[in-house]
């Protein structure tokens, strides 16, 4: 089921492909990864449909007639009776049938179990299914593999299997108590697929809560339907903060018979928060914390992990809030199913942390792929209505060597990809922040598991004074989000202009194959937040010059307002005048340059990390060297830009930390990846990109310490 849901066969990713085919029958090809699209069941259903049988219904009740006098509660009796099948059809003429079969090939299985199980298997295909259905076959003991996808059940794929089975994978004597951990299917999206929880059905449970503190019970899986936020939502509408959009080019004015290749700039700007308004007044916020725990955060890191934790709710969670702890090591626990942040939730929240103790192995793609799928129970329970006006994150907290369940970056991306959709934001997804703690951690799985989010951001903890500069950077913007699903559109006249690209990394974006049309998905805006965006803008020769040029670029805005519960559209045009001559001094436009060199830095770091990677350190600082050159050189940097002070400060920071190979492995390349981040989405990670902190998040940062 992960192949169509994945739509690729994780068979070709990350698995070995067991299907084994006899060579001597054409007709028995191996199956493609899917049979591209499902059989033809036209003549299958053309076959039943013949004398397609039909239900009657009958009622009837316990007691005729009850005396009117009486008040009486009685049985009633509802009786669906289907009709038969024509005598005369066989398995070959019913309605087809898609089969998954999910089956255990643990130690457990060992010996008769197994036995059976592949007995039964052999009489579904042999007797159940025929070919008009398809069948796939996934298997799991540590890892999941897909030895059979979907396949047609014809004479072919019937002879399509897989090899005599592997003896089950025994376990160390030591671990044979907790078989059941390793059987632990580690994409919890099978539970959404079956439509059941796996909290409720798999997850062991293990919160210690008060005995003698009513208040404190365990709460039930999820508090369901999620809390009421119309209260905190109307205390944020009174003075709710807009966004704006102004936009503007390279050039004001291009010669009419020059096809030539310039820039436009969209600058969106999202309203302040009201100086009144506090913590216990913002939008509402659901946080999945997503904690190692793991043999190698014992110690020193479990210790700042417990802080950071303890840290977030004592501080920054509130009474309109609700958070689950989801632990992971070689199994996965939902110590915390989410609970509201009032008095009692947060007496439990912080039993639960302080009972958090280390243990084996680091199935960090279990837990954070059972955090996303608590986020997505969530957002199912809260229906459309709930899909904005609540800031929903999950936070993961590791040192990120992974050595159980999904260990391949790019296997894991993906994953996460296709899970996000179900994770609330009409389809954008909840943002997902990625903590590193100490200098072990593998801070190339992280950073791609937060840039695969809209908003995610990785952050790289060396030391304890990090931990509440860090959160508080990540939860200072999410309790300020004032505009979710932002969305920027650029739609260039027809024979005017040509959008080419759109600069940078930073943000999803889908540009038309014939340059008419440009997407940008921007998703969650802080308040004061600001989203310069750079695109590429081709102008054609022109014959004739206008004298009241239209609309070069038409560009739309169009978000969530979280405080007013409705999406608003702010519109903008762009107008390059075409003239025959052009002025000698047109001016520069310094807010571009500025953008520009910020992108370039971006870019450079993240050069100068791939160059060092290679083992070339001292390469990799001189391109660090060489950007903070060309900064100088710009025409913005006259301007004394603050944006120029803090970038030209970051290089110098990062590059300091290129002096030895150890050093960039150290802490380096970690500071490189968190740098270049925040320059690209113009959002401040601990002490870099300091000038894009705003008053509202600076005061929403403040009221945590």
């Amino acid at each position: 089921m992960f192949n169509r849901i994945f739509t690729r066969s994780s068979t070709h990713d990350s698995n070995e492909d067991y299907v084994v085919v006899d060579a001597a029958a054409p007709a028995a090809a191996a199956p493609g990864p899917h049979d591209a699209s499902p059989p033809p069941y036209a003549a299958a259903a053309a076959d039943a449909a013949a004398a397609a049988p039909t239900a009657s219904l009958a009622v009837s009740s316990e007691f005729e007639t009850v005396a009117a006098s009486d008040a009486k509660a009685i049985l009633s009796l509802a009786s669906v009776s289907a009709g038969a099948l024509p005598t005369s059809q066989g398995n070959d003429e019913r309605t087809p049938t898609e089969l998954v079969a999910v089956v255990d090939v643990s130690g457990s299985m060992a010996g008769e179990n197994l036995r059976l199980m592949k007995k039964a298997l052999t009489f579904v295909v042999e007797k159940g299914l025929n070919a008009h259905d398809s069948l796939a076959i996934v298997t799991f003991c540590s890892r999941v593999d897909v030895p059979l996808p979907f396949v047609r059940m014809d004479a072919g794929g019937k002879l399509a299997r897989t090899p005599p089975a592997r003896s089950p994978r025994k376990h160390p004597a030591s671990h044979r108590a907790h078989t059941h951990t390793h059987t632990y299917l580690h994409n919890t999206m099978f539970n959404r697929i079956f439509g059941r929880s796996s909290t409720q059905d798999s997850i062991e449970h293990t919160m210690d809560v008060d005995a003698a503190s009513p208040a404190a019970a365990a709460p039930a899986p999820h508090d369901a339907p999620p809390p009421p936020y119309a209260a905190a939502a109307a205390s944020a509408a009174a003075a709710a903060p807009t966004a704006s959009l102004a936009v503007s080019s390279e050039f004001e004015t291009v010669a009419a018979s020059d096809a030539k290749t310039i820039l436009s700039l969209a600058s969106v700007r999202a309203g302040a928060l009201p100086t009144s308004q506090g913590n216990d007044e913002r939008t509402p916020t659901e946080l999945v914390a997503v904690v190692d725990v793991s043999g190698s955060m014992a110690g020193e890191n479990l210790r700042l992990m417990k802080k950071a934790l303890t840290f977030v709710v004592e501080k920054g969670l509130n009474a309109h809030d609700s958070l689950a702890i989801v632990t992971f090591c070689s199994r996965v626990d939902v110590p915390l199913p989410f609970v509201r942040m009032d008095a009692a939730g947060k007496k439990a929240a912080l039993r639960c942390i302080a009972s958090l103790k280390d243990k084996d192995a680091t199935n960090l793609s279990g837990g954070l792929l059972q955090g996303l799928d608590l986020m997505a129970q969530r957002v199912a329970r809260a229906g459309n209505a709930g899909q904005l006006g609540v800031t929903r994150s999950v936070v993961l907290f590791t040192d990120g060597l992974a050595n159980n369940g999904i260990t391949d970056t790019a296997t894991l991306r993906e994953a996460v990809r296709q899970v996000l959709p179900q994770t609330g934001g009409n389809g954008n997804g909840c943002a997902v922040f990625t903590f590193g703690f100490g200098r072990n951690h593998n801070e190339d799985m992280l950073r791609t598991i937060s840039d695969a989010t809209s908003g995610g951001q990785y952050f790289f903890l060396e030391n304890p004074e990090a931990i509440p500069v860090a959160f508080a950077d990540a939860l200072g913007g999410l309790v300020s989000v004032v505009a979710q699903n932002a969305e920027l559109c650029a739609e260039a006249a027809p024979e005017a202009a040509r959008l080419v690209k759109v600069l940078g990394s930073a943000y999803p974006a889908e540009v038309e194959a014939d340059g008419s049309r440009v997407v940008v998905r921007l998703g969650d805006l802080y308040a004061e937040d600001e989203k310069d965006i750079l695109i590429e803008l081709h102008l054609p020769a022109v014959a004739v010059e206008g004298a009241a040029p239209p609309a070069t670029v038409r560009w739309t805005l169009r978000y969530f307002n979280v405080a007013r519960r409705a999406f608003e559209t702010v519109d903008a045009g762009l107008v390059v005048a075409r003239a025959a001559a052009v002025p000698e001094d047109q001016p520069v436009n310094a807010t571009i340059e500025e953008h520009r060199g910020r992108l370039l830095v971006a870019e450079a770091m993240e050069a100068a990390a791939a160059v060092a990677d290679t083992g070339d350190v001292a390469g990799g600082q001189a391109m660090l060297v060489q950007a903070q050159e060309q900064l100088r050189a710009s025409p913005a940097a006259a301007t004394a830009s603050p944006m120029y002070a803090a970038l030209v400060q970051d290089l110098d920071t990062v590059a300091e930390q290129y002096g030895s190979r150890a050093q960039y492995e150290a802490e380096g390349r970690k500071t490189t990846w968190m740098t270049s981040k925040a320059h690209n989405v113009q959002r401040s990670a601990m002490a870099r990109g300091g000038a894009y902190e705003k008053k509202s998040k600076a005061r929403m940062k403040a009221s945590f310490a």
